[in-house]
């Protein structure tokens, strides 16, 4: 994000899904923001972490409100000097989300109007004063502290939201937990976390960090000092501070209780491919039933068996490759081994049922594949296959 460009907070024009900001000065660089709504942090993150690698996406926020139990806001940065830019990249990006049948909803007009602003400012129909004081910031009449979270500190990283969440609501506090994503200069993927701590200007002062360092038992918490000028920053869902942190080693901090949904093939395939990227697994998807993975082995997965597209593929491959088949329902898969069982020679060959692939460890596709000769008789196999 270029920090030359002089942009006013709340000089900004709506238009459906996207607020658009423009420099004031010569620079004219464009920025605009989109914000989706959700209930999962997948398979999103891994939709946006594709398009932040692509240059499409200048970087993501996830937000998640202290008062809400079950929402998550993913708040979309997009930078540009052409505004028809911008739009293209949101459009690529909103088809490859609405296809992915998540329940994910794009705010649009008022909607995104309020949620973008409502991180600082409740009424925005009405002026606003800013004021520093003790290093808070003073907004009508509520207070803003910021504090920097340090995720070295972690010890459970997969209960670490919702201990936090939780705590914090115990406390009876308000504001908003802060996951900035973005590209360091080496193009590595880059996580920043934060917190933001809003209460009224007549509550109690009590300090926060330290109910919560305390119970962690970890120097979590620390605060942040944020200049006024510097307040469109947390507006943004920028970084506030530069503590940096490869996102590779703490994408468990996202991981849903449902690790994998075996009921619709897209979400299934990109929670995969999701769990591969986090262990640098090399992978290419040859369609939506198939991955090559770390050019040893196939990995075919499907909902309905297609015994005729199976038979292609192991005449074809099995004295090639190892070959991975998950069939993700159990009948279908209860109906394939039972013909396959009849057969010795496919020692290339795995069959996966769904509890065969939740205790598979994806490290397996990382390790020297031992492929042992395998000759396949088509006519035997295709015997068997169509009884």
């Amino acid at each position: 994000m270029t920090r030359k460009g002089k942009f006013k907070i709340l000089s900004y024009i709506v238009e459906e899904y996207l607020i658009f900001f423009t420099s004031l000065n010569r620079n004219k660089k464009i920025l605009a923001f989109s914000i989706v709504k959700t209930k999962d942090f997948y398979p999103l993150i891994s939709i946006l972490n594709d398009y932040l690698n692509k240059r499409f996406l200048n970087y993501y926020s996830i937000q998640i409100d202290i008062s809400q139990k079950d929402s998550k806001f993913f708040v979309l940065n997009f930078e540009d000097y052409r505004k028809e830019r911008i739009i293209k990249f949101f459009n690529l990006i909103y088809q490859k989300i609405i296809k992915s049948k998540s329940t994910y909803q794009f705010l649009r007009n008022k909607h995104l109007e309020k949620n973008y602003l409502d991180i600082l400012i409740r009424n925005f129909n009405t002026d606003i004063s800013l004021i520093k004081k003790n290093n808070s910031i003073i907004i009508k009449d509520d207070i803003f502290n910021f504090y920097k979270i340090n995720l070295n500190n972690l010890e459970n990283k997969n209960s670490f939201i919702h201990n936090f969440l939780k705590l914090t609501r115990s406390f009876n506090r308000n504001g908003h937990l802060i996951f900035n994503l973005n590209k360091d200069n080496s193009s590595n993927l880059i996580i920043t976390a934060y917190f933001i701590d809003k209460r009224k200007n007549n509550k109690s002062n009590a300090k926060i960090e330290n109910e919560i360092n305390e119970f962690f038992n970890q120097y979590l918490l620390e605060k942040q000092k944020i200049n006024l000028r510097e307040i469109y920053f947390v507006l943004w869902r920028f970084k506030i501070s530069n503590k940096l942190f490869f996102f590779s080693n703490f994408s468990e901090l996202f991981r849903n209780e449902k690790k994998y949904d075996f009921q619709d093939i897209s979400k299934f395939n990109l929670q995969f491919e999701y769990n591969l990227l986090k262990k640098h697994i090399k992978f290419k998807r040859l369609n939506k039933n198939l991955l090559f993975i770390e050019q040893k082995a196939l990995f075919f997965s499907t909902i309905h068996l297609d015994f005729e597209l199976i038979l292609k593929l192991l005449k074809r491959y099995s004295s090639k490759y190892l070959i991975y088949i998950l069939i993700l329902n159990e009948r279908d898969y209860n109906i394939l081994l039972r013909y396959l069982d009849k057969i010795k020679l496919l020692e290339n060959v795995k069959i996966m049922s769904l509890n065969d692939f939740s205790s598979l460890k994806i490290d397996v596709f990382k390790n020297n594949f031992i492929l042992k000769n395998a000759q396949i008789d088509g006519d035997i196999l295709s015997r068997v296959i169509r009884m």
